[in-house]
């Protein structure tokens, strides 16, 4: 269960008395992922298999051929993106540094147990839904309630849910789509806005869902007032973090993060990867080296897999571990990992060691 402060533009995520995410809606006000768009294609560079946007946006979009409807031929391609077409698109990915928004012409919309795909004809699970024959009840029953020739994303939040309660969850989503068009439909203006995502806390609520948060925590009335009848909400004027929660907000701040065995990691972001590194420091151990190196290297896996969630850290992340010769090793650390990253809500995917001895993971953006 979760305990979710909202603080005037911050909003904390607590579980078990330890802080696990943050977000600053202050930040993230101008964040544009989800939304949907009529944009107008400004060029096309077909070496690259790419073409630039417009969206209204100071940057211009990127818009990858990967990106579009798998219905479309090479041909087919070419022809929808002709310089001054317009075209239907949903930002996939927020701007960094210098690049501009990634688009994707394959439009999702999320609900508490489904993510609808209207251009899109398969069902698929999320990978967090284990149990195979629980697969196989949720695919039969939302096949059976999906409008023909689209698709769905089943969440891991489905799981035993009966098949009123997906129904109405996919009507709630239908509607929304049925806004969409009509605002797509009577539109002229290209381009423009016509599906703005939601606020941060509808997202961190919808994406948790309800039932897995046992009390949302404000200072805002208005916050108070909106949720009061579906969530349990706790409104206090002048609330103040605990020392405890302080002190890991702090933490998650710094580049270098101390580790209790006396070893520290540092955690350094550039536009291509996130590089993170173990260092021995103070701690020498009481055994040979290679022991050593092993107790700090799972101490360090532990605190890692802690500040890539807090942090929110996505894309290409490269862990350079303490050099540990034993192959077993390297395996328990390789699996220990990918446990520890079983409670991040985002998608991850631990990859392996590299020939360098570099452990190689990637991890999807967490968007509230």
């Amino acid at each position: 269960m979760y305990d979710i402060i909202q603080m005037k533009n911050k909003i904390y995520i607590i579980e078990d008395n330890q802080l696990v995410e943050k977000y600053d809606s202050s930040e993230d006000i101008n964040s544009l992922e989800g939304n949907i768009y009529i944009g107008k294609i400004e060029n096309v560079l077909k070496g690259l298999k790419m073409a630039f946007v417009s969206i209204g946006n100071e940057k211009t979009a990127v818009l990858p051929f990967s990106d579009l409807s798998n219905k479309y031929n090479d041909e087919q391609i070419l022809e929808k993106l002709k310089p001054g077409n317009k075209i239907l698109v949903q930002v996939k990915r927020q701007e960094i540094g210098s690049k501009g928004p990634k688009l994707t012409t394959k439009i999702s919309l999320v609900g508490k147990y489904l993510v609808f795909m209207p251009n899109d004809d398969f069902v698929t699970m999320s990978s967090k839904l284990l149990n195979i024959d629980e697969r196989n009840r949720l695919g039969k029953i939302v096949r059976g309630i999906l409008p023909k020739g689209t698709g769905a994303i089943v969440r891991t939040e489905a799981k035993w849910k009966t098949p009123l309660e997906m129904q109405e969850d996919l009507q709630n989503i239908l509607t929304k789509w049925k806004t969409i068009k009509k605002d797509i439909n009577k539109n002229k203006i290209v381009p423009n806005l016509i599906y703005e995502n939601l606020d941060l806390l509808d997202k961190v609520i919808t994406n948790i869902t309800p039932l897995k948060i046992n009390q949302i925590i404000t200072d805002q009335q208005d916050v108070y007032e909106k949720y009061k009848s579906k969530i349990k909400v706790v409104y206090q004027k002048e609330f103040q973090l605990t020392h405890t929660l302080e002190k890991q907000l702090e933490t998650s701040k710094s580049r270098k993060v101390w580790l209790k065995c006396g070893a520290y990691i540092t955690i350094d972001k550039t536009e291509a990867l996130i590089a993170i590194d173990v260092n021995s420091a103070k701690y020498v151990g009481k055994t040979d080296a290679e022991d050593t190196f092993f107790k700090v290297n799972k101490e360090a896996t532990v605190e890692i897999a802690k500040q890539i969630r807090l942090r929110n850290l996505s894309g290409m992340i490269l862990i350079d571990y303490i050099n540990m010769e034993d192959t077993l090793h390297r395996s328990e650390i390789f699996q220990l990992l990918k446990e520890e990253l079983k409670s991040d809500r985002s998608k991850t995917e631990v990859l392996g060691f590299t020939n360098l001895n570099l452990l190689e993971m990637t991890r999807q953006h967490l968007n509230g």
